[in-house]
């Protein structure tokens, strides 16, 4: 035991002699984790959250600006019908639609190397980074600002074809939130991504297509189809993709009421994650799950304070704690 004692001497003195080595980068990283970390353990935010937290189904004017909790199972709004009537096409149960218009151009493409180099002298090796550029073409957005040229390449003019983004949010009764937010994760809904056939494009772009001009027609891009009229240098390609929704399970959703919008901003202190959970939780059933996370969260910010401080001690030394010698005083005689 004994033995064990003073080891552990020995390796906090080692410690502490390498530590001082990096004392300021020790007292910085430990005086953030003490700002951050520290707030956290005496910031209680579960009275004001349970205070302002407000149970509702419905819309209500008295809710206005106050955090709200809701539950169910969310479904599209206007029945996830997304219209593009300029293209002609019609997309149902969607999250979102995106039409792009695309040109090939030349660009600039830049990236670090590592090359092994002789030392003429020691006749060994070592690694030299340098850049390597090259000039590829690349489809972009035909608005898209680039440069007219690139080295003795020449690029098109950019072509002011218009895009088209709509996207519909989801519904838990009367209420409206994000519907990216949900369908970013796996755990609150399924959704696929799709595009349109050769035949749909055909049969439902025709007009789209002698608007246009530029001698479109429908082509295979991969798994979907696009309108295209080539894919030379200038050539335009135009994109079309969206989102469904396939399945959605039961969530409860706590955010600020805005008009009849929830809105999941950090501004009442709580987290993005803790703004969704899967299930049909009541307020009482939310507030002890966000108790239990506080718990643990607080636990986690103690021991890396306590961690702070040790780090911060072991970069002093005795010297650090010794008074100062007083100047000598010297008294003259007139």
């Amino acid at each position: 035991m004994l033995k064990i004692f003073r080891g552990a001497i020995v390796f906090i003195k080692e410690l502490s002699k390498f530590m001082r080595n990096f004392r300021l980068i020790v007292w910085i990283i430990s005086f953030f984790i003490l700002l951050i970390f520290g707030t956290t353990i005496f910031y209680n935010r579960l009275d004001k959250v349970e205070n302002e937290l407000v149970e509702t189904k419905s819309v209500l004017p008295e809710n206005e600006g106050k955090l709200v909790i809701v539950s169910g199972t969310p479904t599209l709004e206007n029945g996830g019908v997304i219209v593009d009537k300029e293209a002609g096409l019609q997309v149902k149960n969607a999250i979102y639609y995106y039409r792009r218009p695309y040109q090939n151009i030349y660009v600039k493409k830049s990236k670090e190397v590592v090359r092994k180099v002789k030392d003429k002298k020691t006749g060994s090796f070592y690694d030299e980074k340098e850049t390597e550029t090259s000039i590829e073409r690349e489809w972009v957005l035909s608005t898209e600002k680039r440069d007219k040229w690139i080295s003795v390449y020449e690029n098109p003019p950019a072509i002011n074809l218009s895009s088209y983004y709509s996207k519909n949010d989801l519904k838990i009764g009367e209420f409206l939130f994000d519907s990216l937010k949900l369908a970013s994760s796996t755990k609150y809904a399924e959704t696929e991504s799709r595009g349109f056939t050769k035949e749909e494009l055909d049969n439902n772009c025709k007009e789209y297509i002698k608007k246009v001009g530029m001698n479109l027609k429908t082509v295979d891009d991969g798994k979907f189809s696009s309108l295209s009229n080539g894919s030379k240098i200038g050539d335009i390609r135009i994109k079309f993709s969206y989102q469904v929704l396939k399945k959605t399970n039961p969530v409860t959703i706590v955010g600020r009421q805005e008009g009849n919008r929830i809105v999941t901003d950090n501004k009442e202190g709580l987290q993005q994650d803790e703004h969704i959970k899967e299930g049909i939780l009541s307020k009482d059933e939310y507030l002890k799950w966000l108790t239990s996370e506080e718990s643990e969260l607080k636990k986690i910010s103690t021991i890396l304070v306590v961690i702070a401080i040790i780090g911060i001690l072991l970069t002093l030394s005795p010297k650090d704690f010794k008074p100062k010698p007083k100047p000598p005083q010297f008294n003259y005689k007139k």
